[in-house]
């Protein structure tokens, strides 16, 4: 369970603590969350988003880890990868459809890239 703490405030579950960090410290580095309201709605909405990658990318590399073997089809774990690519095409075509040089969502580093990353690490670390 992620926890952060500040001060005697202890702040559970990541993208709270996210939001959190971002409302307390907004004025000290890079500012997270876009002024512009079409802008902070495709954060806001990748943001989200990344939970449904995650899910699927989570569905193929703990299938051995939670499917008891003698319930295990190949014709599952098939299906789990498919949905995966499937996910991976929707990503690259966000950042195709934004440019060169994009992030996930716009030209600026935003908290939907801080909070999707560690899907997108978790995919390259497992290959």
């Amino acid at each position: 369970l992620p926890s952060f703490k500040h001060g005697n405030i202890v702040v559970n579950e990541s993208y709270a603590a996210c939001f959190y960090l971002e409302s307390q410290f907004k004025s000290q580095g890079t500012k997270l969350i876009p002024d512009g309201t079409e802008e902070q709605a495709l954060m806001y909405q990748r943001m989200f988003e990344g939970l449904t990658f995650y899910d699927k990318l989570s569905a193929t590399i703990f299938y051995d880890y939670y499917v008891p073997e003698g319930e295990r089809l190949e014709s599952a774990l098939k299906r789990n990868k498919e949905a995966l690519v499937t996910e991976l095409k929707l990503w690259e075509g966000y950042l195709e459809k934004l440019g060169s040089g994009s992030y996930l969502a716009g030209k600026c580093l935003t908290l939907a890239d801080v909070v999707v990353f560690p899907t997108v690490a978790t995919l390259f670390i497992f290959g």
